[in-house]
């Protein structure tokens, strides 16, 4: 996996939480499962390639069905700490990619299917946030690669305000070893 722009891995330690990960100045990627058979179908925001701004992804639901898949998922994350001029400041405009060398087979970015798929592909004993809190907002822009290794994020949030958390999970599929070029 391979980071460009304002995104940075959140380093894994066995209680890390991405609640209490903060970062004014990063979209932070947290590792969540490996390997994990899909056993149902699950409502995502995309499943194709292509340009998407929160018209196309809230409220928008696709079916991703299990297919004997093996997938990893990785939470994204933009949450800056909480201070008392974060409120004073203006937008901010986070832009960065991220590639993998497997295929990404779906996104969530609608809150309730974050909050409905956490269970079963978030990390277990994380503490995820509500559902609605956490989806993309209006200026928010993801970006699918035709080869599905590549996920480029714009996303804009005003720190300090009350829905400053914004998160997507992604799918990657790891069933298929011939999949690796």
């Amino acid at each position: 996996m391979n980071t460009g722009g304002r995104i940075r891995f959140g380093y894994p330690q066995p209680n890390l939480n991405p609640a209490d990960v903060t970062d004014s100045e990063n979209i932070v990627i947290f590792p969540e499962r490996f390997a994990t058979k899909l056993r149902t179908d699950y409502a995502v925001s995309v499943t194709e390639p292509g340009d998407y701004g929160p018209e196309a992804i809230l409220g928008q639901k696709a079916i991703m069905q299990p297919e004997k898949r093996r997938v990893n998922t990785y939470l994204l994350q933009y949450h800056p700490p909480q201070t008392k001029a974060a409120g004073q400041e203006g937008p901010k405009r986070f832009v960065g990619e991220v590639s993998f060398d497997r295929p990404i087979v779906a996104i969530i970015a609608d809150g309730e299917q974050l909050a409905a798929s956490d269970q079963a592909l978030g990390k277990k004993r994380f503490a995820y946030p509500p559902g609605a809190e956490r989806a993309l907002r209006s200026g928010d822009h993801l970006s699918l690669s035709l080869d599905r290794r590549t996920l480029k994020l714009d996303w804009q949030v005003t720190p300090g305000s009350q829905n400053d958390l914004g998160q997507i999970r992604v799918i990657v599929d790891v069933s298929d070893p011939q999949s690796i070029r």
